[in-house]
């Protein structure tokens, strides 16, 4: 819970980064959400091989996190996204942060970085 806490924190100083009211108590992730115009599988791409690939930030896109996304495809993911209120694109601006499988200081550092890495990107899009 400490760790998660820290984790927040250090997210929370960038407020176009939204983070749950309250940070996990238990578990292993966190949840993140950017702002509509950021499209996770982007910005990890910028992260990975653009002006912050120096960063070596990670994370997980929400997109990739739904179970049912690679699943379905046309009229039966339209057809579930309708029943269950919740589209793939729900997603898009998500991010998923493990925050149990690191020391907590490059946990820390990777929040740190994660948090620059988005004001650059911010920068250029």
């Amino acid at each position: 819970a400490d760790r998660a806490r820290k984790l927040c924190d250090i997210l929370r100083k960038e407020e176009r980064i939204l983070l749950p009211n309250r940070c996990p108590t238990g578990g292993y992730f966190l949840w993140i959400k950017f702002p509509p115009e950021v499209d996770a599988e982007d910005f990890l791409s910028f992260c990975e091989h653009g002006d912050a690939a120096d960063l070596e930030v990670r994370f997980r896109p929400g997109s990739k996190c739904d179970a049912f996304a690679e699943d379905m495809t046309g009229e039966e993911q339209i057809t579930n996204d309708m029943a269950s209120g919740v589209s793939t694109s729900s997603f898009q601006s998500h991010a998923r942060l493990c925050f149990a499988d690191l020391d907590e200081d490059n946990l820390l550092e990777g929040g740190r970085r994660l948090v620059q890495a988005f004001r650059i990107y911010m920068d250029t899009v």
